[in-house]
């Protein structure tokens, strides 16, 4: 007997009970309430696969068929019959929560049954992902093999590539140099030698008078790169082949060869030409008689020419020279 029982004595209400759920009430209304909720069928549901799992033996470690019964309703007199209003163990429940109490008409529902389309969708939902899924790492997999093959085909063939440039460059450069030595000795064979050039230049009056207004450099300067340019180019005695570096290439005793020590034969060249200079002043003078005096444009002018002739102002020859060196190599670079 409940406690129910023992305060209401023998004449009290009936009482009604789930023992799947283990619930009690003492109203009908609520029992029939609980017995249509979805937690109830839910319990109702496991506790038919336990019975049946007892049936063949199957019970697992926590199943116990004797701890749960059906539903029943207790009255006072006598705990186990069950009330007339209790309804019928239903045995048939679909997955949505619906009740039957035969097999078929469960098995009509469950064809038309969402819940269950939709469980059926997703399995299969899952099953085509786990396909396509497989399918995406294997062509992953294929994708990766032909990147590598192509990456070590690109490879091999950069290889032979950088090969085959490193060799045409060699050649090329072996060329440019037997190049400049079929120019020099062949195609420039009857060049003049650079002393016969100093020697053969003849200074315009000018050219001379304009080293005094544009000063020694720029005046040398353009008086060696204008008897360069009346020559023909095989006939020239001085060539560049690097205007940065500022590489010279000079014929002297008949032969060709590099202008190096800090272009000696260059330099001692330039020398010679600025000293020719020097012999015109006289010509200036007796050719602008008025120089002599002091307030007359002749003799300003001839200051600047005694000036310039002597190198210029300023006491660093060398650079000077570095700077004439550096106008001719601009006119007379070699077309390769």
């Amino acid at each position: 007997m409940t406690k129910n029982d023992e305060e209401n004595g023998q004449n009290g209400p009936p009482i009604f009970c789930c023992k799947v759920c283990d619930y009690t009430t003492s109203k009908s209304n609520h029992y029939n309430r609980h017995i249509s909720t979805a937690y109830h069928n839910r319990r109702t549901n496991d506790e038919k696969i336990r019975r049946k799992r007892a049936q063949n033996g199957q019970n697992g470690p926590h199943d116990n068929p004797s701890k749960f019964a059906n539903n029943y309703a207790l009255s006072p007199e006598q705990n186990t019959s069950r009330p007339k209003n209790e309804p019928e163990y239903i045995q048939h429940i679909c997955n949505c929560g619906k009740q039957y109490k035969h097999s078929s008409s469960l098995w009509n529902h469950k064809q038309k049954c969402k819940f269950n389309n939709d469980n059926h969708i997703c399995t299969s939902t899952n099953i085509n992902d786990k396909e396509l899924i497989q399918t995406l790492l294997n062509q992953n997999a294929e994708l990766q093999n032909s990147v590598i093959h192509l990456l070590k085909a690109g490879t091999n063939n950069t290889i032979t590539n950088t090969n085959a440039n490193n060799t045409n460059n060699n050649n090329n450069n072996n060329n440019k140099t037997f190049n400049l030595n079929l120019f020099l000795n062949e195609t420039c064979k009857d060049a003049m030698n650079i002393t016969d050039f100093v020697k053969n230049i003849q200074i315009e009056m000018q050219d001379f008078e304009k080293l005094g207004d544009i000063g020694y450099v720029n005046g040398i300067s353009n008086i060696i790169v204008k008897c360069l340019k009346d020559m023909d180019v095989a006939s020239r005695p001085i060539h560049c082949t690097d205007i940065k570096r500022e590489t010279l290439y000079v014929k002297d005793e008949d032969k060709w060869g590099k202008d190096e020590d800090n272009h000696t034969k260059v330099r001692e060249a330039i020398k010679n030409i600025a000293h020719k200079n020097t012999k015109l002043l006289s010509h200036f003078k007796k050719d602008n008689p008025d120089c002599n005096k002091s307030d007359s444009k002749s003799s300003d002018k001839y200051n600047k020419l005694i000036i310039e002739c002597m190198g210029g102002k300023g006491d660093n020859e060398e650079e000077k020279e570095n700077k004439i060196i550096k106008n001719i190599s601009k006119e007379i670079t070699i077309d390769k």
